[in-house]
């Protein structure tokens, strides 16, 4: 065997595979590990043991379950031990370490093989990736995204570092999400992003080796690794686990940093925006009594998810839907790093405001009504032109929306009739009532026609009192 000088964590270097009762040789140098590996392609009994020159070699072995080495057995201050076990197929390792000397590692069963086992994990996937000096909100530049069953690894510089990856999911799934550490200060935390914030899945710190075995829906996740320093690696196996950007979940990668803006909590007409759907905004809260604001549009009623990630639980997020005249608050957070909203919202012009200590935070929505523009006015008719006919004889409705009612100051029906000689005459021109300018007032009107025959209506309004725009028209309609 050739001899395998690394640092204990480094596992994915081992040699092999080893092949079904023959032993494999070689010689630990003072603070030396040696590892090699072995395939079970079959449910067997095996026997896994270990002689050696000195009584201060120790053996562990473990089974890769896809994210973590599980350990399966440890020993040491015996020249030559053994275990005994009934073996699941999978992908075992072996570490040898602890004292100089020279030992020998055998493994005996029928179902050793020496090539990989379909459905279990693959040795030697492994790829390095560049460490980044990042804070705890440096998931918008996280590396990935991480295919199944390829072990990535890193290095903690310092006790002050972190490093992010993150991984998509295609289909629902069985997965497992783990690490392994040299420093078992080391923490790993988790997270699925909701369209709005980090929503935690898992943590563990002060061990070596960790893993979850989790259900995965489909979306985007992330992972968290500091605390700790020195050499980690993270891996993530499972059927659904798409190595691209998956249709219908958030996407990594869509973020911008908004310019800081020293304002007061009441400044909301500095706010930045509108605010792109699925797109994270990055900022800092300068002072404790700073105040940022931001503002985004709803164009139709959706589902959405409103959030924010903080990396200090003293920055408080409260959100509002703008009536026209005032601001209506829809929700307010304090004393998380992570939190979110999932509403359905109504069409309109809503703010973020985000203040209450200082310290950096990201804030995004997202949704299928959120828009970059402003949404233009528009008109709901009470019935389809069809269903008209039902009304008592002549009896007409219009009813313009809540939502799109804001700045409007007049609103104007025009309904005309058409002649025998095919001309649509004007035959009454009505004022919506109680159309005041606030996204609350609903403006209606009523018309009624002595003469059966074919009609439309068209409808205007005026933002200005002066210039009148046709907004809906026309609308078709029969008197019997």
């Amino acid at each position: 065997m050739a001899e395998n000088d690394t640092a204990n964590n480094n596992w994915y270097g081992a040699d092999g595979a080893l092949r079904s009762g023959v032993g494999s040789s070689g010689t630990l140098a003072s603070g030396d590990t040696d590892w090699l590996y072995f395939y079970v392609g079959t449910t067997c009994d095996a026997v896994v043991g270990y002689n050696t020159d000195t009584s201060g070699v120790q053996m562990t072995w473990y089974r890769f379950d896809g994210g973590t080495l599980v350990e399966q057995g440890r020993n040491q201050y015996d020249t030559s031990w053994s275990w005994s076990k009934r073996l699941e197929p999978g992908l075992y390792y072996v570490r040898m370490d602890d004292s100089a000397g020279r030992y020998t590692v055998t493994v005996t069963a029928p179902g050793l093989v020496q090539s990989p086992v379909a459905g279990s994990p693959t040795h030697g996937r492994t790829t390095p990736f560049s460490e980044l000096y990042e804070t705890a909100l440096g998931w918008t530049r996280a590396v990935g995204p991480m295919p199944s069953d390829i072990t990535h690894t890193s290095t903690l510089s310092n006790n002050q570092d972190t490093d992010w990856l993150y991984f998509y999911v295609g289909a629902t799934c069985d997965a497992v999400v783990g690490y392994n550490a040299a420093d078992s200060g080391v923490q790993m935390t988790w997270y699925r992003f909701d369209g709005g914030t980090l929503v935690e899945q898992g943590r563990n710190q002060y061990d070596h080796h960790w893993s979850w075995s989790k259900r995965l829906e489909p979306g985007l996740y992330y992972v968290r690794v500091d605390q700790g320093t020195g050499a980690y690696d993270v891996t993530v196996t499972g059927s659904g686990i798409s190595a691209s950007s998956v249709v219908g979940v958030p996407v990594h990668g869509r973020s911008t940093t908004a310019s800081e803006l020293y304002e007061s909590p009441g400044d909301y007409s500095k706010a930045t925006g509108p605010i792109a759907s699925d797109t994270t905004c990055i900022s800092e809260v300068s002072t404790n009594e700073d105040a940022d604001w931001f503002y985004f549009y709803v164009s139709k009623t959706s589902d959405a998810v409103v959030g924010y990630n903080a990396d200090a639980s003293g920055i408080r997020m409260t959100w509002y839907r703008f009536n026209g005249a005032a601001l209506v608050e829809q929700g307010q957070n304090q004393y998380d790093h992570h939190w979110s909203w999932s509403r359905r919202l109504e069409p309109g012009l809503y703010y973020v405001r985000m203040d209450g200590a200082a310290g950096a935070y990201d804030v995004t929505v997202t949704g299928a009504g959120i828009v970059t523009a402003k949404p233009k006015a528009a008109l709901a008719f009470s019935s389809a032109p069809t269903a008209l006919r039902k009304y008592a004889k002549g009896r007409f409705a219009a009813v313009l929306r809540p939502q799109h009612a804001a700045g409007l100051k007049s609103l104007s029906f025009s309904f005309e009739r058409l002649g025998s000689d095919g001309r649509w005459t004007v035959v009454k021109k009505l004022s919506a009532v109680n159309v005041d300018g606030t996204a609350s007032t609903v403006g209606a009107v009523y018309a009624a026609f002595a003469a059966p025959g074919r009609y439309r209506v068209w409808v205007r309004h005026s933002a200005d009192g002066d210039h009148s725009t046709t907004i809906s028209g026309p609308k078709y309609f029969g008197v019997k």
